[in-house]
């Protein structure tokens, strides 16, 4: 994520003068060095001796990465007001993207792969089946949760509540290549990405260590926190119990992956076509 915003602050820094926009370049690069350090650090066998100097060192050159990621993004100035199609692409990738990258080389480094990690190969087709089941009988409950949660918002501060900047993106995006492009990432990448995190790692981890109850509600409140946006808080939180749901029911992956896509995927045409696009 960090790697986002640097790339993000300096593609946008354009508009400043050199001198400015070099000290954002080398900002940037001083950013990028201190955060790999970390994940240096990390990566060296830990022992009891070296536990704490390897800890300490390791969260010094940690924060002074995220200070000099914070640093560069201040003189960088703000990034539009509206995200581009280019900003929501790199946000992405610098998430979900990462997510795919960094559990795959997890699984590699224990031996394991996918289909086994996350019961690929477990009944394929029942689990297909029931994540398009899911994701289209949510369809209606989500957009009633949706509306509910923005007509509260309204009601309370007098305002209309802000769109996710997702939706906004794709609302006014009308080059066709723009459109293949955010179909990708928002019905392939996103569930692809936000399922092997928040159900594949997240909740299994918490459940196998004991806590089911806490891997459920922990997971969901992360999943829906993740989005920022106050408005699609209470109808993501539910997607994300749903999706829980799935997984455990199914015991594969696919299932609520299939499911998170399906929602988005009919949520994605329904934006184009409100918008008479």
């Amino acid at each position: 994520m960090c790697a986002g915003w640097l790339v993000l602050g300096v593609l946008y820094s354009k508009t400043q003068p050199d001198h400015s926009r070099a000290e954002i370049i080398m900002l940037a690069v001083a950013a990028g060095v201190f955060l790999c350090a970390a994940l240096v650090l990390l990566r060296k066998p830990w022992t009891a001796e070296n536990f704490l100097p390897r800890g300490v060192m390791s969260l010094i050159v940690f924060y002074v990465g995220l200070i000099l990621t914070a640093w560069a993004q201040h003189a960088a100035g703000p990034l539009p007001a509206r995200a581009s199609v280019a900003q929501m692409v790199i946000a992405m990738l610098s998430l979900q993207g990462a997510t795919l990258v960094l559990v795959t080389l997890l699984l590699k480094e224990y031996g394991s792969s996918w289909r086994e990690a996350f019961g690929l190969a477990h009944d394929l087709r029942r689990a297909v089946l029931i994540g398009l089941i899911v994701g289209c009988l949510f369809l209606p409950i989500g957009m009633a949760l949706k509306f509910g949660s923005e007509k509260t918002i309204e009601h309370f501060t007098k305002s209309r509540p802000a769109q996710q900047e997702a939706v906004e993106t794709i609302q006014v995006t009308s080059s066709p290549f723009h459109r293949v492009l955010l179909g990708i990432v928002t019905i392939i990448l996103a569930p692809l990405g936000e399922e092997t995190l928040f159900r594949g790692v997240l909740y299994s981890t918490i459940k196998q260590a004991g806590f089911p109850k806490a891997a459920f509600w922990l997971s969901s409140l992360g999943f829906a926190a993740i989005h920022m946006n106050v408005a699609a808080f209470i109808p993501l939180m539910v997607l994300a119990m749903f999706l829980a749901m799935t997984y455990e029911k199914t015991d594969n992956l696919l299932a609520p992956i299939t499911a998170h896509a399906a929602f988005n995927a009919i949520e994605f045409v329904a934006i184009f076509l409100q918008g008479g696009g």
